[in-house]
């Protein structure tokens, strides 16, 4: 079983679908994942892909609606590029320049 820990959502962190999130949930396995309250969001997800520019919805193997392969919890400034992010025992925080403090 693994541990997860759920907090607010702040504003800019996405579910997988591409909406707002309302909740995070973070553990070891998935890291942090947004979640916007909608009841199978990702199989009406927000096109274009905020992550990776797709106008299709990404699918699972077997057919079934799945998150962006590149999906993280913020979106990047550009779809395709990757967000830094921190590993270890840091807070992890990925934020794209229009959300960085001036």
């Amino acid at each position: 079983m693994t541990d997860s820990t759920e907090r607010r959502a702040a504003l800019g962190e996405l579910c997988t679908c591409g909406r707002q999130a309302i909740v995070v949930y973070s553990n070891a396995e998935f890291g942090d994942v947004g979640y916007c309250g909608i009841e199978d969001g990702q199989a009406r997800p927000v096109l274009p892909c905020p992550w990776c520019g797709s106008t299709e919805p990404h699918r699972a193997s077997w057919g079934d609606p799945g998150k962006c392969p590149d999906y993280q919890l913020r979106a990047p400034s550009e779809p395709g590029e990757q967000n830094e992010t921190h590993t270890g025992s840091e807070t992890r925080e990925a934020r794209p320049d229009s959300y960085r403090l001036r």
